[in-house]
């Protein structure tokens, strides 16, 4: 029977091909195949979750709902064994997205990057007229939510024809190709700069943004104070908050903007409340 020498894993506990059982038993391809498609289904369920399970076992990547069963069925002592709670940036940002958005229902808003957000269905479902811009599909639909796929820089919108635009940890990624977008060094900046024509004059965005020490790969950008100054250049800034995340990764507390500004990779964010200045 065929054997590896180690148990190898990718980034988040997934398997490769030629992951193994503990014990030296290779994986059946169908049986690779199965988990593989089971763990892309888990990933895309969970990954705009704000609180999210992580686990180092390959075999146990995947399956949330397994901690769940195990712990309401009183086994606490292994989903504390094999399973740990990651608490991400939008356990912050989407309440302060609720808390900042004051328009009157019926409003037209834009979320920008809606693939994995449930936010523009939220607000639809209120009764706000919502259209969701991405590179990738959107499974939801409602009546008040209209889906519009392709790159935002080449889509038609009318000038000045929303009232507020949502982008929650959406920006940072313009521009790096890693969606399917054509690489632009200003990919950012343009999108923001499309922002400001879209907006009526005294419309609302609400921006969320890796902050902390600058930083940049071919995932996404981490602003500091003067790039992200630079990014909200045409905006008037009426409310912005900073949060860190504990060294745990299992919370985040409200900081002040010095503080967050010595974060680390994912460890910061900025939650800011902008406005289109009237008269523009």
């Amino acid at each position: 029977m065929a054997r590896t020498s180690a148990l190898k894993t990718t980034i988040g506990g997934h398997i490769n091909r030629d992951n193994v059982f503990r014990g030296g038993i290779v994986l059946h391809p169908f049986i690779y195949r199965l988990i593989r498609v089971y763990q892309k289904v888990e990933f895309e369920a969970g990954v705009n979750e704000p609180i999210q399970i992580r686990t180092r076992n390959p075999l146990l990547a995947g399956p949330r709902f397994l901690a769940e069963v195990l712990s309401r069925a009183g086994f606490n002592k292994y989903t504390r064994r094999w399973y740990r709670y990651e608490v991400n940036e939008r356990i912050v940002e989407i309440p302060f997205l609720y808390r900042t958005l004051a328009l009157p229902l019926d409003s037209k808003v834009l979320e920008f990057g809606c693939n994995r957000s449930k936010v523009g269905i939220e607000l639809a479902s209120l009764g706000y007229r919502v259209t969701g811009v991405d590179l990738l599909p959107y499974k939801y639909t409602h009546r008040n939510f209209e889906f519009r796929r392709g790159n935002f820089l080449g889509l038609t919108c009318t000038p000045e024809s929303f009232d507020a635009i949502t982008a929650i940890s959406a920006v940072e990624h313009s521009g790096l190709g890693f969606y399917g977008d054509a690489g632009d060094p200003d990919g950012d900046t343009k999108v923001m700069d499309r922002f400001f024509e879209i907006l009526r004059p005294g419309g609302l965005l609400v921006l969320t943004v890796p902050f902390g020490l600058a930083a940049l790969n071919n995932f996404t950008r981490i602003y500091d104070g003067q790039s992200l100054a630079t990014l909200l250049r045409r905006f008037t800034i009426e409310q912005e908050e900073y949060y860190l995340r504990d060294a745990q990764g299992s919370q985040w507390n409200r900081a002040t903007k010095d503080q967050t500004a010595a974060a680390g990779f994912g460890c910061g964010v900025a939650c800011i409340l902008g406005r289109k200045p009237a008269g523009i």
